[in-house]
């Protein structure tokens, strides 16, 4: 069993969707077992080819400078090229697929500027990140915190006090004194009024009849007179008496009623309990979301003080218990074979009859074609280029033209685009106009006033294949061509059975 199909929780993967689309390049965050095979819940990563070019026209200034090479060289085009098909944008967007649909692993790491472009070029399925894009709200921003500078967040810095000068904040004192050892009883003196206070808590609350509902157990009640906030009591009213023990026990029994002490644990409700269990599980502990949304009546102070004491209590070392048992119990690895399935973009037999070369590095042989772009161009790839589409989601070879668009390079449809309005402005200056009675008869493509040699120069084919012989419709404002004559005739018959009828080409 190869390391290479095992997939743990928090692997970079490549997830295919689409058998003629790139990769998605996602992070393992859970993998479940379900009825129908083991899923997976990822986080999205965006290639730049999934944002608008809005966004990425605005992110420009993080790209590159003119020293990102290695040694503070200059990047080549060739590099600038390849480095966008490296580029991420993180995304707390997450979604759930099935784990067959994996097809292999990739490494993601957060762009240091301390690195040269060129490192994550050199090395196979390395993608970087530095910008995070929300796919809701379709905004980037920055993965990293911006350093809040004010009087809000620092504080104003004082004059330098001379020896024996007193700070003229402190005139007034803010301190309460709460103890002091002079004068204190002894150790045995404080435990035992401290076991005096715990009796009359304990007394208290069988007098309560609210609290005698709540605890009707005797050992449930003496443990609620016993808690922290009893004894704190306890040495509060030691020190007002003046360590006066017989002083201290009239303030118990103020009025010969008893003080009972109470702190948030039994303050709280069972039903308020549950509501911020669920909460937690919710919110975690965004206390200001849990007040606003489930818990309104209760100020921070309660909450803050009732979730450490409820840290210490069975419930939650139950709860505790429950998450770990759950999270051992979940699937912490995966075995994925090598997906062997033939895709459906392989080219078994050519279609065209041309020489046709490779779209992006132009070889004119390979173990396995693939089709790339819309079928009508019938453009393809071999199987090294294939691969690098599929992984890194753009050609390996940049424009020929040399202009490094947004892109990184003209899509199929936009190369069409360019031959027609190539075709249009030749034909408007006066070029050889298509003017044929017989719409059968074969238009060479060097007799033609814009043939594919005249195409734009970043057209992929090479010169023999571009002089092929294609038939041409003969109707003003179509550009269509065919390989055969009886296809120019069907679409003549069905398209132009109207002469004033005109074809576009989509």
């Amino acid at each position: 069993m190869s390391s290479n199909n095992k997939y743990r929780v928090g692997d970079f993967v490549y997830f295919e969707t689409n058998a003629t689309a790139p990769y998605q390049i996602r992070r393992l965050d859970e993998l479940v077992m379900t009825p129908n095979g083991v899923e997976a819940k990822v986080t999205c990563y965006y290639r730049r080819r999934d944002i608008s070019n809005h966004l990425i026209q605005q992110a420009e200034k993080y790209y590159f400078h003119e020293s990102d090479g290695e040694n503070g060289e200059p990047l080549s085009e060739l590099e600038r090229h390849q480095i966008k098909h490296r580029e991420l944008f993180y995304s707390r967007h997450t979604e759930t697929l099935p784990a067959t649909h994996i097809r292999g692993k990739c490494a993601v790491t957060l762009y240091s500027d301390v690195e040269p472009f060129t490192s994550y070029v050199n090395k196979e399925d390395l993608f970087y990140y530095r910008l995070i894009y929300d796919p809701n709200t379709k905004k980037l921003s920055e993965d990293r915190g911006s350093m809040r500078i004010g009087s809000d967040f620092q504080c104003d810095i004082q004059p330098l006090l001379t020896k024996g000068q007193e700070d003229p904040r402190f005139k007034q004192s803010w301190e309460e004194l709460q103890w002091h050892p002079k004068n204190a009883p002894s150790n045995s003196e404080v435990d035992s009024f401290s076991t005096a206070a715990k009796g009359v808590g304990l007394y208290g609350r069988a007098c309560d009849p609210a609290t005698s509902l709540q605890n009707p157990y005797l050992i449930n009640a003496a443990a609620a007179a016993s808690r922290d906030i009893t004894l704190q009591f306890a040495h509060d009213c030691l020190f007002k008496a003046g360590f006066d023990v017989r002083k201290a026990m009239s303030l118990l029994l103020p009025d010969g009623h008893p003080v009972v002490c109470r702190d948030e644990l039994e303050v709280w409700s069972s039903h308020e309990c549950a509501l911020f269990e669920s909460a937690l599980e919710k919110y975690s502990k965004i206390f200001p979301d849990i007040i606003t949304d489930v818990l309104p009546w209760k100020t921070s102070k309660s909450i803050v003080e009732f979730y450490y004491f409820w840290k210490t209590t069975e419930r939650y070392t139950r709860r505790r218990k429950e998450k770990m048992v759950a999270k051992d119990s979940r699937l912490k690895q995966v075995y994925i074979p090598d997906y062997s399935k033939p895709n459906s973009s392989v080219l078994y037999s050519r279609t065209d009859g041309t020489e046709r070369g490779c779209e992006c590095c132009l070889v004119g042989s390979s173990t396995q074609w693939y089709a790339w772009g819309p079928p009508t161009l019938m453009c393809r790839l071999c199987s090294g280029c294939w691969m690098y589409w599929k992984k890194y989601g753009g050609l390996k070879n940049p424009d020929k033209r040399g202009a490094l668009s947004v892109n990184s390079r003209p899509s199929p449809e936009q190369r069409v685009q360019d031959r027609l309005e190539a075709r249009k402005s030749a034909a408007a200056a006066g070029a050889n106009s298509v003017a044929s009675s017989n719409a059968s008869t074969p238009v060479p493509a060097d007799s033609c006033g814009v043939g594919h040699q005249k195409a734009p120069s970043h057209h992929p084919y090479s010169e023999a294949s571009l002089g092929s012989s294609v038939f041409r419709c003969t109707q003003p404002n179509c550009t269509k061509e065919f390989r055969s004559k009886d296809n120019l005739a069907t679409h003549l018959s069905q398209v132009h059975t109207n002469e004033s009828e005109v074809c576009y080409l989509r």
